[in-house]
């Protein structure tokens, strides 16, 4: 929009170039939909005694008003509390996503980082981050025994939503072919705080005969994160286990020491680690209060 003035008299005459307009064709076109903007245009043009030289610098603050009160939100603090209402809609909605998979209590995969390895690789294709995907990659040690993968709990879903799970079952496969070294015998502990390697020195070496003899030296039942969770033995013809742990064990880390390999082998090779659990409320079998 433009908008000219001129004065003329018996003597002499004067034009005014028009000026530019400073404000976009589109930004017009909204305002001109405005009925208050239409009003104030309606009055300037029926008044001819407001047609003076200054007129342009007055409609444009007028439009910068304007502009300037359509678009402003309503208040900050308004604004603020839509986005929290908008999270809390997106946490619900992503949590019955998930409990509508996996149900309100059932067991499902849980999702696990590493946070610690001693027993190296031969190569970064033999990474202990093998161990996570139900593949045919295979993680290779250079220690041949006692080698300790701590786990952080860390559900790429969940998040921060569950900060603890339950470990009900364990699932373990070692390579069938084209590995030397497939892993044996381990054990598995679970704890809220991560487990210190020293503290599980006392385990290395471990057989099935001393994890049988523990559990019997544990007269009233009582439990920690000190003690293991489970024993495992690898099949020797499918070179795979599943356990069910009773009780199950409720933790934030998952430590996994694998005592030793088939044979009279250099090192250890873990196909897979399955850890499966629940998160959420649910009833124990037994337990122990911290």
């Amino acid at each position: 929009m433009r908008v000219s003035s001129s004065s003329t008299n018996s003597t002499n005459s004067t034009t005014r170039s028009p000026s530019p307009s400073p404000f976009s064709s589109a930004l017009l076109q909204q305002l001109s939909r405005s009925n208050t903007f239409a009003t104030l245009i309606q009055s300037l043009s029926n008044n001819s005694s407001s047609r003076s030289d200054g007129l342009d610098e007055l409609l444009n603050a007028r439009i910068l008003q304007h502009a300037a009160t359509t678009s402003r939100p309503n208040s900050r603090a308004g604004s603020l509390s839509l986005h929290r209402r908008s999270s809390v809609r997106d946490h619900r909605a992503m949590k019955r996503k998930w409990r509508s998979t996996h149900g309100t209590t059932g067991e499902f995969a849980l999702g696990f980082d590493i946070v610690h390895c001693d027993g190296g690789n031969f190569s970064s294709t033999y990474d202990v981050e093998n161990i996570l995907k139900n593949d045919n990659n295979v993680y290779c040690s250079k220690k041949s025994s006692n080698v300790n993968i701590l786990l952080g709990f860390s559900d790429p879903i969940l998040g921060a939503m569950e900060s603890a799970f339950v470990l009900s079952k364990i699932i373990i496969k070692a390579p069938t072919h084209g590995f030397t070294a497939p892993c044996k015998e381990g054990l598995i502990f679970v704890s809220h705080e991560p487990m210190s390697l020293e503290a599980t020195s006392k385990y290395d070496d471990f057989t099935e005969a001393d994890y049988q003899a523990l559990l019997e030296s544990n007269e009233n039942g009582s439990i920690d994160d000190s003690w293991p969770a489970a024993y495992f033995r690898l099949d020797t013809i499918t070179n795979m286990t599943t356990q069910v742990l009773q009780p199950n064990r409720s933790g934030k880390f998952i430590l996994v020491k694998l005592l030793r390999a088939e044979g009279d082998a250099d090192n250890i090779d873990l196909q897979y680690l399955g850890l499966i659990g629940f998160t959420g409320p649910r009833s124990f079998d037994a337990g122990s209060l911290r």
